[in-house]
């Protein structure tokens, strides 16, 4: 195998992990967010995390990168901050009429 053929087979490996990572991570965030409003009884609770998951991990990566770029910032303080904003988000959702 010649080194380029081996970069991209190693390039392909990479991407496969990021990959698997992302859905796991947001496969777990989703059940995390549907776990705090069972509450709401089972298919709202879906419902709300079904609709914030991708945001609250977004969330995560921007607070995550700003972190890196200012480590004097407080990740804590920025996680309280994104919880607080998937719940007041989450029961809105979940204050919604369903049809």
């Amino acid at each position: 195998m010649n080194a380029e053929v081996a970069e991209a087979a190693e390039a392909a490996e990479v991407d496969r992990i990021i990959e698997r990572v992302r859905r796991d991570g947001r496969a777990l965030m989703n059940h995390m967010i549907a776990h705090s409003f069972a509450e709401y009884g089972p298919e709202v609770a879906q419902a709300v995390a079904d609709r914030l998951d991708y945001f609250a991990i977004a969330g995560f990566d921007g607070a995550f990168v700003a972190w890196q770029a200012d480590p004097s910032r407080s990740m804590a303080e920025a996680m309280d901050l994104l919880t607080d904003a998937v719940v007041a988000l989450g029961e809105s959702i979940a204050a919604r009429p369903r049809s």
